[in-house]
């Protein structure tokens, strides 16, 4: 087991991670291996990404007007159907 496994705590906050460098971390100068311990919905990230999809986003009023307006449409639709139905 490296030293660097033996560090990695399998997760946990990210502010008490240590030795860990995550995508985007700036390297100034030097040289290092790393070894990937998570990608993609099981990183950091992919947490994030999870969170973020069970939150609802309100309506805007925007789409609360177009959903109105559809239903008013809808209404006088089938209003005119039906009256020319009856005509018919």
């Amino acid at each position: 087991e490296t030293r660097a496994m033996a560090s990695y705590n399998g997760g946990g906050h990210v502010e008490h991670m240590m030795n860990i460098a995550f995508m985007g971390t700036l390297v100034c100068s030097g040289r290092g291996r790393g070894l990937v311990i998570s990608t993609a919905a099981n990183s950091q990230f992919g947490e994030v990404f999870r969170l973020m999809q069970g939150e609802e986003s309100p309506k805007t009023p925007l789409q609360n007007s177009m959903d109105q307006l559809g239903k008013q449409l809808s209404f006088y639709s089938f209003g005119v159907i039906a009256l020319i139905f009856i005509i018919g």
